[in-house]
């Protein structure tokens, strides 16, 4: 039900800022001078281009920025997985080394109640 409400919600906020972006498009099609100052380049373009352009490349930045927040952390979290791995592998070859040895002296051999996790998906 919650679910429904929501993408209710988001459906009709997307009509209206649709609605929005038409009517600003359409009473802003005059043109505008765009100089970049230190350079002598100059560009005449529809305000609405620009304002467009400026809102893409503040969203491109504002992924950028959270992107690059996370790298850290996803660095770190892959460096654990990885070394979490190894230490599983040299767990597994633990248990190999010692059952092993059990069955050189003859001693009753148990059998795992978890089956290893040699084929398991996480890591070289």
């Amino acid at each position: 039900m919650f679910a429904y409400l929501k993408m209710l919600l988001r459906l009709t906020l997307f009509i209206v800022l649709g609605g929005f972006i038409v009517a600003f498009v359409t009473a802003n099609g005059q043109p505008v001078q765009l100089s970049f100052y230190p350079l002598p380049y100059e560009a005449e373009l529809p305000l609405h281009a620009l304002c467009l352009a400026l809102l893409l490349l503040g969203a491109m930045l504002g992924a950028s920025v959270v992107w690059f927040g996370n790298l850290k952390r996803q660095l770190l979290i892959g460096r654990r997985n990885r070394k979490q791995t190894r230490q599983l592998r040299a767990l597994e070859n633990e248990i190999k080394s010692i059952r092993m040895e059990e069955t050189r002296y003859g001693l009753p051999v148990e059998q795992p109640a978890i089956p290893p996790a040699s084929g398991h998906a996480g890591g070289a």
